[in-house]
């Protein structure tokens, strides 16, 4: 199943004028990430990846301050 989302995404791409495919993969996947490089994925080793968890528990200070997306109305 992986492979066929894998070959259905790259038609896409493809057929949409993309450049390149990004995927995420965890590093305790090794499956999925086995799958990825016998597809033809290359391993970045040049750049980390983050990410910033929007939760509704903790907000960020800035987000308060410079809510841009608060209604004009309220």
């Amino acid at each position: 199943m992986g492979e066929k989302l894998l070959k259905a995404a790259a038609n896409f791409g493809y057929l949409s004028g993309a450049k390149q495919l990004f995927i995420e993969g965890a590093v305790a996947n090794v499956k999925a990430r086995g799958l990825y490089e016998r597809f033809g994925f290359i391993r970045n080793s040049e750049y980390y990846y983050y990410h910033y968890p929007l939760n509704q528990d903790r907000v960020h200070p800035a987000v308060e301050e410079n809510n841009l997306f608060a209604s004009e109305a309220a």
